[in-house]
């Protein structure tokens, strides 16, 4: 094998984190701005009830993929002796996976079909199930690209699929003009990704079980973690699908992706660029401490007032981007979008919960939170997708709290040191809440002038508390002083080449 290799110096690796995250934070980027096209397009061409009729299949189609997921990717990365036979053993275990997915799939088809009391379900479900399988069968090179930190090479392919699986989406909706579109999309996008993994990097995998026993011995509990999790998150769809059909699942789907938007586009790319570069620093808790307070605060800077942001404009941003037909997802998007927040949050102590070997507790308050979205959702069910909006945001606000709970109490870090990376951002946003709820009835009667001055004046507001707060503070370490020093940074080097 020709063996991974990880930076052993301390500037090393600080520099293959900041490379590698600012390459999946713009290749992110492009592929949500390339999916945010999409969407646009797609809601012009299709019906609410398409995307809710896909969505209702793909929360069956997770549920089932997650009963098998070994958490490879994760034992592979956080291995410290990996060797050919642990990633021939990696691949043959996904092989297996996505086949038994597969199978399960058709076999429970008809029980899916008459759950949504919707014959399509059980018609679509096979044929996506194939596509399953396809994307099984992709390299195990590309969970060695994250552990090696070569994050480009992994950002173009995933760029690559995005924009050949762009021109499939909309050329198909503009052809077919209802749900087939999406479907014939989605597995064609699955076998593109499966051929082009094998070009983005060298290694061949070989069907093998040598290693199971070690792989699983860590996976065992990420198993339970992932099921959990996935439920926490999912379930919601669950239950619209069965009680409010198709078009309100149709409508929660999309608002979900509206409102998650600038939010998720933080945490993913953050977060699979971390969680390797946290699990080097295992061994250095006073490091591994700082690369977390850093993280926190970078994620809480950028995430807090863009998820409250979205919220603000909700009722301007959905006409004006969505059409009229689209309205209803208005309080849904506003509710959601301070989901989003608390859902950013929460990635970073999770992760750092799974890298100190706790993941057992993890999977305990997963549980937690799906229980009180589940109460939460029974209880106000009556209030349509609201009822289940509002359930969703107060169980992730519980369980951020206990993640950093526990964590203050299981490393050496106070909450304290956690509550003032929060602090600055906080105060920052609810300056800006204030004033843009007062200037909102004074703005243009033109949707999208009114959106672009409530944009601006949002950013210029909190970007100006935030800096005040800072210095009133003392200008202590932190996202602040980074940006004002990357921003002189750049101005010097203007000034120079001019």
């Amino acid at each position: 094998m020709t063996g991974p290799k990880s930076p052993n110096s301390t500037p090393s690796l600080r520099n293959s984190l900041l490379k590698g995250s600012a390459w999946v934070i713009s290749g992110r980027w492009i592929m949500r701005g390339i999916g945010f096209v999409s969407t646009l397009i797609l809601v012009r061409l299709l019906a609410p009830e398409d995307f809710g009729l896909l969505a209702m299949c793909f929360v069956i189609i997770g549920l089932t993929e997650i009963l098998f997921e070994f958490g490879v990717e994760t034992a592979i990365i956080q291995s410290p002796k990996l060797t050919d036979a642990h990633l021939h053993t990696a691949w043959t275990i996904r092989v297996i996976q996505s086949l038994l997915v597969a199978g399960i799939l058709a076999a429970c088809a008809p029980l899916a079909g008459a759950y949504y009391q919707d014959e399509r379900v059980t018609t679509l479900l096979p044929l996506i199930a194939l596509g399953i399988v396809i994307r099984g069968l992709s390299s195990i090179g590309l969970v060695l690209l994250r552990r090696e930190l070569q994050f480009r090479r992994e950002v173009a392919y995933s760029v690559a699929v995005r924009v050949v699986t762009f021109f499939l989406n909309v050329g198909l909706a503009w052809y077919l003009r209802n749900y087939w579109a999406l479907v014939i999309a989605t597995i064609c996008s699955n076998v593109i990704a499966s051929i082009f993994s094998y070009w983005v990097h060298p290694y061949r995998p070989k069907p093998s079980l040598e290693k199971f026993r070690e792989i699983w011995s860590f996976s065992q509990w990420m198993l339970i973690q992932n099921i959990t999790n996935y439920a926490s998150n999912q379930v919601d769809q669950l239950i619209i699908g069965a009680k409010l059909g198709a078009q309100s699942a149709g409508v929660y789907a999309v608002s979900t992706e509206i409102a998650e938007l600038p939010t998720t586009e933080l945490i993913f790319p953050i977060s699979r660029v971390l969680f390797p570069g946290f699990a080097k620093l295992r061994g250095e808790p006073e490091r591994l401490k700082h690369a977390f307070l850093n993280a926190l605060g970078f994620l809480a800077t950028f995430s807090v007032p863009a998820g409250i942001g979205v919220a603000l404009l909700a009722e301007r941003l959905v006409p004006l981007l969505l059409g009229e037909k689209w309205n209803d997802a208005i309080p849904i998007i506003q509710i959601l979008a301070v989901f989003s927040v608390f859902r950013t949050l929460f990635g970073l102590p999770g992760n750092m919960l799974v890298v100190i070997g706790q993941v057992r507790l993890l999977t305990f308050f997963t549980v937690i939170q799906l229980l009180i979205f589940l109460g939460g959702s029974w209880a106000l069910i009556d209030y349509g997708l609201t009822g289940i909006a509002i359930a969703k945001a107060a169980a992730a606000a519980v369980f951020l709290i206990l993640l950093i709970d526990r964590l203050a109490a299981l490393f050496p870090i106070t909450r304290r040191e956690i509550l003032t990376q929060l602090v600055r951002p906080v105060i920052a946003t609810l300056a800006m809440v204030v004033v843009l709820l007062g200037v909102a009835p004074n703005l243009p009667d033109t949707k999208l002038l009114a959106l672009i001055v409530q944009t601006l004046l949002g950013a210029t507001i909190y970007s100006l508390v935030l800096l005040t707060t800072w210095s009133i503070a003392g200008r202590p370490q932190g996202t602040e002083k980074f940006l004002l020093e990357h921003v002189q940074r750049l101005m010097h080097a203007r000034n120079n080449h001019g």
